[in-house]
C-alpha cells in the first residue's frame, strides 16, 4: 500500500477557489480530501463528454441552491435531472414570486400557523405563495389536451409554460432539453393539485413510462456518471436505471450526504456498496462527501468553473 504525506493546507488570502482545492487535495484527508476528489471525478466527468445525471433530494431549492442548479443545466453540468416533487414545487413558487424568507429555529410554529406562515427549518414560506402556486397548476392543466402524459413530458411542458427569463430549474431543463423524471410525483403538492385537476378530465400522468425513458439515457456507448444530491428516491431512480442497461454500472459516482451508513438506509449508503448491485462499474470512480449539500455544492461547483476557466485562458 502506497503512502502518501499529509501536505498541510497554505492558504492565502489571493487564492482562486480553485486553487483553495487543490490545497484540500494536497493535504487529501477527512472531507477536505473527498471534496477535492469530487471536484476532480466532476471535472473528468465533464471533460471525457459523460452523460451526466442529477439527483436533488432535500429541501435545496427553499435553501437557495435553485438558481445554481439552473446555471448548472445551462453551463452543461447536467444531462439527466431526477428530483423530488417538493424541490420543483418551490422552484415554481421562486419563478411565480419572492416566496422564501430567512426565518429561524427559534420559532413558534403555532403562531407561525396563525400567520399563515410554514417553516422548513429556518426557512419561512407564507400562505400566498402557496395559493400563487395553486393557480399557476390550475391553468397550466387547462392548457393541455386530454391524454397520457408520462411525468417527465409533463414537466417538460410545464418548463415551457413558466414565463420567459425565469432562473427556475424546470425553464433551464426546458430551454437546454434536459429530461427532468420525478418518481415520487404524487409525493409533493404539485402531485396533490395535478391529481385535483384530472379528477374531471381524461387525463392520466403515467410516472412508470419514466423508467423506461430513463434507462434508455444509460444505454448508448459513452460514459456515465451521478452526482447524488443527498438520497431517497432520486439517487435510486438514477442507480437502478443501470440494473438493465447495457452499459452494466456508472463510470462516475459523487454523492453528498449527512446521512450514515449503519442505518442500512440507501441515503447513507456508499457508492462502493453500489458496486455490489452492478449499479457501479467495479473501475468506477467514486467518492462520497459527508457535508452539508449547501456548502459542498458551490464550492465543488466553483472549483470546476474555475478550471474550465484556466484551461480556456491557459
Amino acid at each position: 500500500m502506497r503512502e502518501e504525506i499529509v501536505d498541510p493546507m497554505k492558504i492565502r488570502s489571493s487564492m482562486q477557489i480553485d486553487e483553495i482545492v487543490h490545497e484540500f487535495s494536497g493535504a487529501g484527508v477527512f472531507n477536505a480530501g473527498r471534496l477535492a476528489y469530487a471536484v476532480t471525478i466532476f471535472d473528468e466527468m465533464i471533460r471525457c463528454d459523460a452523460r451526466k445525471f442529477l439527483g436533488i433530494a432535500g429541501a435545496l431549492v427553499p435553501a437557495g441552491l435553485g438558481v445554481l442548479i439552473a446555471d448548472m443545466i445551462r453551463e452543461g453540468l447536467v444531462d439527466v435531472l431526477v428530483t423530488t416533487g417538493a424541490n420543483l414545487v418551490h422552484d415554481i413558487i421562486n419563478a411565480l414570486c419572492e416566496g422564501h424568507m430567512k426565518g429561524s429555529v427559534i420559532a413558534d410554529d403555532l403562531e407561525l400557523k396563525e400567520a399563515g406562515i410554514s417553516r422548513i427549518y429556518d426557512v419561512y414560506l407564507g400562505s400566498q405563495a402557496f395559493v400563487e402556486f395553486e393557480t399557476f397548476v390550475h391553468a397550466f392543466f387547462d392548457t393541455l389536451d386530454d391524454g397520457i402524459y408520462p411525468v417527465s413530458r409533463l414537466l417538460k411542458i410545464m418548463g415551457e409554460y413558466i414565463s420567459g427569463g425565469s432562473n427556475s430549474i424546470l425553464k433551464a431543463a426546458y430551454e437546454c432539453d434536459v429530461p427532468v423524471f420525478t418518481p415520487a410525483f404524487s409525493d409533493s403538492m404539485l402531485g396533490l393539485h395535478s391529481w385535483i385537476c384530472t379528477q374531471d378530465r381524461d387525463i392520466l400522468i403515467d410516472e412508470i413510462a419514466d423508467i423506461g425513458n430513463i434507462v434508455a439515457l444509460t444505454a448508448d456507448e459513452g460514459p456515465h456518471g451521478a452526482v447524488m444530491l443527498g438520497g431517497g428516491v432520486p439517487k435510486n431512480f438514477i442507480l437502478q436505471s443501470m440494473l438493465i442497461s447495457p452499459s452494466e454500472g456508472f463510470d462516475y459516482g459523487i454523492q453528498i450526504t449527512m446521512d450514515r451508513v449503519e442505518t442500512g438506509g440507501l441515503s447513507g449508503a456508499t457508492l462502493e456498496e453500489a458496486k455490489s448491485w452492478a449499479k457501479m462499474r467495479e473501475d468506477a470512480k467514486t467518492v462520497t462527501v459527508y457535508s452539508d449539500v449547501t456548502i459542498a455544492l458551490p464550492m465543488i461547483v466553483a472549483a470546476v468553473y474555475s478550471m474550465r476557466e484556466r484551461a480556456i485562458n491557459g
